[in-house]
């Protein structure tokens, strides 16, 4: 997830003609289009996977498969209200992804028809990695916010939270219940299994090869976006 390296390994793809392009973007604050400006000269057909930066639709040749990320949000944030939790934190994913906008907007929309009030002080910014989730759950508990459950922006990050929390003597889900995002190799096999939103990986590979292949055509396109489904596991359970 880094910007210069990704327009450095786009641009060796570009010097070896590549006929079709399939990118999961990297997240980043300046220059955020970079990348789709060198394909757009290279005229190369261009498909992005997970989440796509403002300003993609402008660019031709270049379309996107995502998942429901505003709806994943709601399942799981849905998923620990129906438990009795109502202290929940949201362990954000990085600022400027889509995907990131669409889980936290899901959250929120949870909380308001559940009449739960919504509060800044139970959001932590995190990113997508596991050390970051160690991060974000280590700065909400030296802030004491109160908390019985924490929807996280994807598995790794609920990974790195829960770490913390199993450390600190918390027990998951008894304490503590957690819900990630992906549904990943990690999160079934992580010591506590993750009740987890399962994006559909598989279906969202093939989608994009389709996609890549309708450009090189010149068939007019439309992005994907996939659905999502609540897996439950270990780390959620009843509010005692």
């Amino acid at each position: 997830d880094q910007a210069e390296n990704e327009m450095r390994e786009v641009q060796k793809l570009i010097a070896r003609q590549v006929e079709a392009l399939l990118l999961v973007p990297a997240v980043r604050w300046q220059h955020r289009l970079a990348t789709l400006e060198m394909v757009r000269t290279s005229g190369i057909p261009t498909v992005l996977l997970d989440a796509y930066p403002a300003g993609a639709e402008n660019f031709p040749h270049v379309s996107w498969v995502v998942c429901d990320d505003q709806h994943g949000g709601q399942l799981a944030t849905e998923h620990l209200l129906e438990l009795g939790h109502r202290e929940i934190l949201f362990l954000a994913g990085p600022n400027g992804s889509s995907s990131s906008a669409g889980r936290f907007s899901g959250y929120q929309r949870a909380l308001a028809a559940a009449g739960v009030p919504y509060s800044d002080s139970r959001v932590y910014l995190a990113d997508k990695d596991i050390d970051s989730g160690r991060k974000a759950m280590t700065q909400a508990l030296s802030e004491k916010a109160p908390f019985s459950a924490i929807v996280a922006h994807n598995d790794s990050v609920a990974i790195g939270a829960a770490d913390i929390l199993l450390q600190q003597g918390f027990r998951i889900p008894d304490d503590v219940s957690i819900v990630g995002f992906g549904d990943g190799v990690l999160a079934a096999y992580f010591r506590v299994p993750l009740t987890t939103v399962r994006v559909p990986q598989t279906e969202m590979g093939e989608a994009a090869v389709r996609l890549a292949i309708d450009l090189q055509k010149g068939n007019p396109v439309e992005p994907r976006q996939l659905p999502v489904e609540i897996i439950v596991r270990s780390s959620t359970a009843k509010k005692e």
